[in-house]
């Protein structure tokens, strides 16, 4: 309904909205070398965050590159994030990307950032959850190698090959919070299953893992790989892709939502995307499509 110009409407999901007119939008943030180790690399930023309504212009501006509430000596490279709106509590899991080193609890890290609106958040190792019995979402294998090195300072070479064949096989994908914000699910992509954790203590939840199968029409050419996680209404859902990387091509290449129903994840997704489609232009009026993943490595450096 209008008034005056002013649109009124009403959000039936209180999840829906925020209760403060400049909520703070976080992001992980990623830089060259080993956060773990004595070099720049440690201090640069990796998890930023941006303030609705900020107007702030320029090119080094806090609007446009965001400010920092945790370095990678503190929490390595992240990619789940999900906010507790409740305690003010943010969390952010551990993730393997080409380049980047991990953070001190490893590739099975899980960091809350307590007090998360403030001007003063302060940055938790909250749990490993390879420390879980039953849990292992793998480790991080680089080593001391020349192929498998990272780093210490941000402008020095990076060969980390191992990583490059890794990538969305082994760690942590999504994760959410029940809308209670009891529970921290995550998905793991090593042994392809939903992880259930109750925030409160620190455990596994009643019933968990759960495993994601593969959708119900396989996958060609290709492994099923989960990622994607949401909870939404009360349901659960994952996202999984055919991954086309045993020889496939575009035509192998699709995306599936699989739903939660009870203890057991139906292998009939609700949703079904074939990704052989172009994804529009993306240099010198070039198409860019989406390839099948690759097991071979790749000893480039940059």
């Amino acid at each position: 309904m209008s008034n005056g110009g002013v649109a009124n409407f009403a959000l039936h999901n209180p999840h829906d909205y925020t209760s403060t007119t400049t909520p703070k939008m976080f992001a992980p943030v990623y830089a060259n070398g080993d956060g773990q180790k004595a070099g720049d690399s440690a201090a640069m930023g990796a998890l930023a965050f941006w303030t609705y309504g900020d107007t702030t212009t320029g090119g080094d501006s806090a609007q446009e590159n965001g400010d920092m509430s945790a370095t990678h000596a503190e929490v390595g490279a992240l990619w789940g994030v999900t906010y507790d709106s409740k305690n003010d509590n943010l969390y952010s899991s551990a993730v393997l990307r080409r380049h980047v080193g991990v953070g001190p609890l490893g590739l099975g890290g899980i960091y809350r950032l307590e007090n998360a609106s403030s001007a003063t958040p302060t940055v938790v190792p909250w749990l490993d959850v390879n420390t879980l019995a039953g849990i292992d979402v793998g480790t991080d294998t680089r080593d001391a190698s020349q192929a498998n090195s990272l780093p210490a300072n941000i402008a020095d070479p990076s060969w980390d090959v191992d990583a490059y064949r890794e990538v969305g096989r082994r760690g942590i994908g999504g994760i959410d919070l029940s809308e209670d914000n009891s529970i921290l699910y995550l998905v793991n992509l090593k042994n392809k299953e939903l992880i259930a954790i109750d925030t409160a203590t620190k455990t596994l939840h009643a019933g968990f893992p759960v495993a994601i199968p593969e959708p119900v029409l396989g996958c060609s050419n290709g492994e099923y790989r989960p990622w994607g996680l949401e909870v939404h209404d009360g349901s659960i859902f994952v996202g999984v892709v055919c991954s086309g990387e045993n020889g496939g091509d575009e035509d192998d290449l699709s995306a599936h939502v699989l739903k939660l129903n009870g203890t057991s994840f139906s292998s009939t997704p609700v949703l079904d995307i074939d990704l052989n489609y172009a994804r529009g232009n993306i240099a010198w009026g070039n198409q860019g499509e989406w390839n099948p993943w690759t097991v071979d490595d790749l000893g480039v450096f940059i």
